[in-house]
């Protein structure tokens, strides 16, 4: 009884090498999601559907994509809340890529000459550095801090967790930089309006 009760509340199934994220991919019978049943009584197959893969489904129709935040300006949350500690704080977790995202750094039209060298050579500090690529949205209606955004891929992921954690917060040009992780499959697409 005590295990479907723990299976019902999903404290089975996810293994703990698993992110936060790639938890919740996991059913409640511990399958992952949208494993495919075969009934060998009558040969039907049916794929079952994890309520965050529903979720990212209804999300899309919408126009959201992978690695956005919510919000008008995308500004919300890019990950879960996991608790911490012992007094029930929360901290937002993102799956770690190998992409990192710097915002608000310039003005749209107003790019320094220098930003992708100065980036490229602050950033060889933490690893190999594979890319660095800055983009102008041509998007209307996007919060000012997101119309010039830095991407910079690294050789490794630990490289980007290191260099998301000094640049986030940091004043670069009189400006807070928000720094977070971004998918490597828009990356790699060219997919990188915010």
């Amino acid at each position: 009884e005590k295990e479907m009760k723990d299976r019902e509340y999903g404290y089975l199934g996810a293994l703990p090498t698993q992110s936060p994220l790639e938890a919740m991919h996991v059913d409640i019978d511990g399958r992952e999601a949208g494993h495919v049943n075969s009934n060998a009584g009558n040969g039907e197959v049916s794929a079952r559907m994890s309520g965050i893969d529903k979720a990212r489904k209804m999300m899309a129709k919408f126009g959201w994509k992978t690695g956005d935040g919510l919000g008008k300006s995308k500004q919300g949350l890019k990950g879960c809340l996991v608790p911490i500690g012992g007094y029930n704080q929360l901290m937002s977790m993102q799956d770690p890529t190998n992409v990192l995202l710097l915002q608000n750094m310039a003005d749209k039209g107003a790019v320094d000459q220098h930003l992708q060298s100065e980036t490229l050579e602050e950033c060889k500090h933490f690893g190999p550095v594979l890319a660095c690529v800055i983009h102008e949205t041509s998007k209307r209606n996007v919060a000012k801090e997101q119309e010039v955004s830095v991407f910079v891929k690294f050789g490794y992921i630990e490289s980007c967790c290191h260099a998301l954690q000094t640049f986030n917060g940091r004043f670069f040009d009189g400006r807070r930089v928000m720094a977070s992780f971004f998918p490597n499959e828009r990356f790699d697409a060219g997919d990188l309006d915010p």
